[in-house]
């Protein structure tokens, strides 16, 4: 996402249902992405801190949760996590086996992880694996910009320095 950290998520929808899964989730890392620096975003935060329904959706923008699931006929804005409710368990299974079908069949890196997806251990590793993904990303690029810097660099020397003895030539034949 556009702030460069990893925060995977895996989905699947049907007609009447959305499935999320959000490994990094823990209520304490939080999402950023290019979003969050709009006019709306920023009124959503201004009108969280008198309206409690517009406070819990920047929360759930913020932090999501581990697994999400919605509705999509009645609650077309994903506005309630229906993840607890008991009577929509057989229908939460569904979505679930779905998103593992296709997650094999993708041969899905976090597959192993979905699996063990409420062992707290199992998904400090991965996301421990993600940080350090996102460590060598960051220096990969920090490499590349020092190398295109340097290269700028010396172009523009270079272009100097064939002004300059240019310059001299024409004031000698002169």
């Amino acid at each position: 996402n556009s702030s460069g950290m990893r925060r995977p998520m895996r989905a699947v929808q049907t007609r009447r249902y959305l499935y999320i899964f959000n490994p990094w989730a823990d209520g304490r890392r939080r999402l950023r992405s290019a979003t969050m620096g709009t006019k709306t975003f920023r009124r959503m935060q201004e009108l969280a801190t008198t309206n409690e329904a517009v406070a819990q959706r920047l929360r759930l923008l913020q932090y999501r949760e581990r697994e999400e699931f919605y509705d999509l006929q009645d609650d077309p804005d994903c506005l309630h996590n229906l993840i607890a409710e008991p009577d929509l368990v057989p229908q939460l299974d569904t979505h679930r086996a779905l998103l593992a079908h296709w997650m094999r069949r993708t041969d899905d890196p976090m597959y192993d992880t979905w699996l063990q997806r409420d062992d707290e251990a199992v998904i400090s590793a991965y996301m421990h694996e993600q940080r350090a993904i996102e460590q060598k990303r960051r220096n990969w690029r920090k490499a590349i910009r020092e190398t295109l810097q340097a290269q700028t660099q010396e172009t523009v020397e270079t272009s100097n320095e064939g002004q300059e003895e240019g310059g001299r030539a024409d004031a000698i034949a002169h």
